[in-house]
């Protein structure tokens, strides 16, 4: 509610302003070409969510209109029959229904954490390789352990990502890398920091003091010698991809950050809207 005899705040606001009609005009314009490109953008994207849902309905229904005179001849069990008889006319499509699930999940448990690395690779500033030799007749005994270290590794949910390769020719047989790539060496003292807490969580992820002794027991058994290096970065000597140095292209290909940087900066490139007007200052 106005107090009495208090003018409006509006008025006040705008009291000495300098602001016209013929100003007034030109802002209802251009909030009214705005709204409008509001309107237009929401339409335009309802539009896109709405394409999005209707292609792949009609992807389902073709491909069940396209089904429909295998299932009326076989009937439904030909989703789950794996006979394929042309003689006998018994057909059942379950081998390549299961066959192309398959594929499509090992396409994905190959591919998410090999991109995943890459873009961790990218954006790290050292890499810890550890070298690891195992006794040459011992090698599919060390894999086993590997696995079961990993699942314990899971188990307690350890963040720690490795990619590990065996050697196939150069060097001794039964050598074996893992990298792991260290966005700071902070990580990597962060890790002996909790140590000892990694410690006990992995004894009771392999069901207690006994069952753990007897996993560290058969490493020792199997490993020969285990050496841990960090080694930094060199972006001035390396030659990335650009696909991989996108990620951090600060860091890999500094000149060309630097020139993107330049040009956004670069008087005349970032130029204000004509709606706004500059006022002169006042006297």
């Amino acid at each position: 509610m106005q107090p009495t005899g208090r003018p409006p705040v509006v008025d006040v606001a705008l009291q000495g302003s300098g602001i016209t009609v013929a100003d007034q005009v030109d802002r209802a314009k251009v909030l009214q070409r705005l709204r409008l490109g509001d309107v237009a953008y929401r339409h335009l994207t309802r539009a896109a969510a709405i394409t999005v849902l209707i292609i792949p309905g009609g992807i389902i229904i073709s491909l069940v209109w396209g089904s429909l005179p295998a299932l009326r001849t076989f009937g439904i069990s030909f989703l789950y029959e794996d006979a394929w008889n042309p003689v006998t006319e018994k057909f059942g499509a379950i081998a390549p229904i299961y066959g192309t699930i398959i594929t499509s999940i090992i396409a994905m448990l190959i591919a998410v954490p090999v991109a995943l690395f890459v873009y961790l690779s990218a954006q790290s500033r050292y890499f810890g390789i550890t070298t690891v030799r195992v006794k040459y007749n011992r090698i599919p005994d060390y894999v086993d352990y590997i696995k079961t270290l990993n699942a314990a590794r899971e188990k307690v949910g350890l963040p720690i990502k490795l990619a590990a390769y065996q050697i196939t020719s150069g060097a001794q047989a039964g050598t074996f890398l893992y990298f792991r790539p260290l966005k700071s060496l902070k990580t990597w003292d962060d890790d002996y920091a909790a140590m000892a807490g990694t410690e006990k969580a992995m004894t009771d992820a392999f069901g207690g003091e006994e069952a753990a002794r007897k996993v560290r027991l058969q490493g020792a058994d199997l490993v020969v010698v285990a050496d841990n290096a960090v080694y930094a970065m060199n972006p001035k000597i390396s030659r990335p991809t650009p696909e991989f140095a996108k990620y951090d292209l600060a860091f890999w290909a500094p000149k060309a950050a630097e020139t993107r940087t330049a040009a956004a900066t670069k008087p005349g490139a970032s130029k204000q809207p004509a709606s706004v007007k500059k006022e002169a200052p006042k006297q």
